[in-house]
């Protein structure tokens, strides 16, 4: 769900395109994140969807370097 045309934060699973606007990078930065498996993520049918935790995770992997 969009708010204003932003993401909605409090979502628990977001697409690959909603975690790129998240993070203010491109789509194909995303998939390169999952390819390399620095950023994990679930499928749910085709879609592949990146948990909030794990973003958030991620994150936090970030600015701990």
């Amino acid at each position: 769900m969009q708010v204003s045309g932003r993401v909605d934060p409090s979502r628990v699973l977001y697409s690959v395109k909603e975690t790129a606007k998240l993070m203010a990078v491109s789509e194909r930065a995303i998939y390169n994140l999952l390819e390399q498996g620095a950023l994990n993520s679930v499928k749910v049918g085709a879609r592949r969807l990146v948990r909030r935790a794990d973003l958030e995770s991620f994150v936090n992997r970030l600015t701990e370097a």
